[in-house]
């Protein structure tokens, strides 16, 4: 039978399949000329003189229709009309409900009706972009390393500028220094018709500008340490000048790897989507423990009683528990699952990306520097998929492990939070308790920091040598510890690569898909645009650089992972491995001797271990997938494996993936 129906006298959007009523705004805007009037432009019998809202207006004005009659007017007008439907009679929570889905339904037909330009400069611009700062890594991978290097020694030097400024420290010299340096950019800014005092009245330039004498002693402060680092950062650059040419290598070389393995830069969006996932879920999850009765609990543990009727202790102990501390106690649980979930997630991401580098640099007998006829069975024109499906079958125990300690430790700096949020009264009152809380908070801070970046080298070793988490950490400190120099180079400069492609590239993406639409909105092409017509793109330039974003940051989170188990792939291979399995322009790069021309291979099965406790990498494991171009070669001599060698290098490497 057809539903009743019923009349509706306001507009509704769809939720969830139920029709709610929203409030419903429409505008219009003329755009009207006062001087010179209608008669003295098209005569006195003319029929072009604006007739509505005359009491505002008058009665003289016309309408500006092309940029033809927009040049003719002299006292231009903006006749604005709004009107309001909404539910009648609504009280003020009911209103604001409204009102909220409104907004919503506005956003949704922004976005809606700018679908493709989003999905054209959120999704496919970041990419052509991230592959044109792959290429820019490759062909100029010192520049892009001193630019780092460059802009971080500018960070701090500005830093320790202002800081200085705002605590009192500066002298004439810096003062006259900084006045210059201001009056310079002021010029250069003025030149390209930039409004200055614009710049000057900014918050922000006012905030940087002010002194808070309460505030000078933290900013001196402040500005000695940042200054004793600056002073350390250059000293340490201008010793590392070694390990710079080698960071500079390992830059251009993992533009290789990403592009022997370009299915990989999608294993982050992937992991994204499990995490949103895994959050949803527990946050339905959540909303069932709260929206439940308390009742049912109570009903619950009454039938767990009836259940365990046998064993009396155990069921006094179940039912002793309030039903509102229970409550609260499945709640800490399934939290805790999502954030152990979470970061189980990120584990697997950083494995197989690792997994990757390592088949790019051991084992694929079209890449790696030495061609060991031993991995012939392991050979693969799917690197990303068999390394997902290794990680699955062999390192899920392992994923959960080291995920399992991380949210460990995020759960006791939030109980270290929660402490100190309950305890600020008693704090104010005694000094010790309050520093003694700030400095476990500090200390617990630094070791999570510490054992997160001490994870991004332990899970490269994961894969590699089929390690345990608490052994590939225990590696990973030894490798830390003997080439500190080198991997702190790498790791400031990966960060810095990393920042420059994460706020350039939504940047870029969103300024030429507001340029795009703006220039697409046909009353702005006629010259009649309202103010309204250039904050309206607005929302979907917003999405284009949210999207840009998670794309930029996917794809350099997977390039800096990328040069982090390069690293730890090559400085392995160098301390354990003779003759290392590293190709020549790392071996050049690394200083290694002797000379590449003129080192022996070893005979037997190249890349022999100097322990002969230790396993070849990867032993024991094979790939999914078959590649037609890998050919195994015999044990050779020097001078045949070094025109083979020199032969590979020549032929330009092609990626296997889709």
């Amino acid at each position: 039978a057809r539903a009743e129906e019923w009349q509706v006298y306001i507009s509704t959007a769809t939720v969830l399949n139920r029709c709610l009523p929203i409030v419903e705004k429409n505008s219009s805007t003329v755009v009207l000329c006062a001087e010179p009037t209608c008669h003295e432009v098209f005569g006195k019998t003319t029929n072009r003189c604006y007739s509505h809202n005359t009491d505002v207006i008058g009665h003289n004005t016309w309408q500006i229709l092309s940029k033809a009659e927009a040049g003719r007017c002299n006292r231009e007008l903006d006749l604005f009309v709004s009107t309001t439907a909404k539910q009648a009679n609504a009280g003020f929570f009911l209103t604001a409900m409204l009102d909220v889905m409104s907004k919503l339904e506005a956003v949704y037909n922004a976005l809606d009706a700018n679908v493709w330009t989003i999905a054209f400069f959120g999704v496919l611009v970041p990419l052509i972009i991230s592959c044109l700062w792959m290429v820019f890594f490759f062909f100029f991978a010192g520049v892009a390393v001193y630019i780092a290097i460059f802009l971080l020694i500018l960070v701090l030097f500005a830093t320790t500028g202002v800081c200085a400024y705002k605590g009192g420290l500066s002298n004439p010299f810096l003062d006259s220094l900084f006045i210059q340096s201001m009056e310079y950019a002021e010029t250069k800014l003025a030149s390209t018709g930039y409004d200055v005092n614009r710049v000057k009245s900014s918050a922000l330039v006012q905030s940087a500008m002010e002194i808070d004498a309460s505030m000078q002693d933290m900013y001196k402060w402040a500005a000695i340490i940042f200054g004793v680092l600056l002073i350390i950062v250059i000293v340490f650059i201008c010793l590392a000048s070694a390990q710079i040419k080698r960071t500079t290598a390992l830059v251009s070389e993992g533009t290789k790897v990403v592009k022997n393995s370009p299915a990989m830069i999608f294993v982050p969006m992937a992991i994204y989507v499990a995490q949103i996932v895994s959050v949803v879920i527990c946050a339905f999850i959540l909303a069932y423990l709260w929206t439940d009765p308390a009742k049912s609990y109570e009903s619950a543990l009454g039938w767990a009683e009836n259940l365990l009727e046998d064993d009396k202790a155990t069921s006094n102990v179940i039912t002793a528990i309030d039903p509102i501390n229970l409550l609260w106690y499945e709640m800490m649980f399934v939290a805790f699952g999502a954030l152990w979930t979470y970061l189980f997630f990120e584990a697997i991401e950083t494995t197989v990306i690792s997994g990757c580098v390592v088949y790019y640099y051991f084992i694929d007998q079209d890449t790696a520097g030495i061609k060991d006829e031993r991995y012939a069975d392991n050979q693969t024109d799917f690197i990303t998929l068999s390394m997902i499906a290794h990680v699955i079958k062999c390192n899920l125990g392992t994923m959960a492990f080291g995920s399992l300690i991380l949210a460990l430790i995020e759960v006791a700096r939030i109980i270290l939070e929660w402490i100190d949020k309950q305890t600020e009264s008693v704090q104010n009152s005694n000094v010790l308790l309050r520093y003694a809380l700030k400095c476990c908070k500090c200390c617990l801070f630094c070791f999570e920091r510490s054992l997160k970046f001490l994870t991004s080298y332990a899970y490269t070793f994961v894969i590699l040598e089929n390690r345990g988490f608490c052994s590939a950490c225990a590696m990973s400190y030894s490798l830390l510890k003997e080439y500190s120099v080198q991997i702190s180079i790498n790791k400031v400069v990966c960060v810095v690569l990393y920042w420059i492609q994460s706020i350039t590239t939504p940047i870029i993406c969103s300024l030429l898909g507001y340029r795009l639409m703006i220039e697409l909105d046909p009353e702005i092409k006629a010259g009649i645009a309202r103010p309204f017509d250039y904050y309206g793109p607005l929302i979907p330039t917003c999405a284009i650089f949210f999207l840009a974003f998670m794309m930029a940051r996917s794809f350099a989170g997977v390039y800096e992972q990328t040069v982090t188990s390069l690293t730890v792939c090559v400085l392995n291979d160098i301390r354990n491995y003779d003759p290392p399995f590293i190709q020549k322009q790392m071996y050049e790069a690394f200083e290694l001797m002797p000379p590449w021309g003129d080192r022996e291979i070893a005979h037997g099965p190249s890349g022999q271990p100097k322990d002969e406790s230790k396993t070849r990498p990867f032993a024991k494991r094979s790939m999914y997938g078959n590649k037609g171009s890998g050919v195994t070669p015999p044990s050779m001599n020097r001078h045949d494996y070094q025109n083979m060698q020199d032969s590979t290098d020549s032929q330009p490497r092609q990626s296997r993936e889709m």
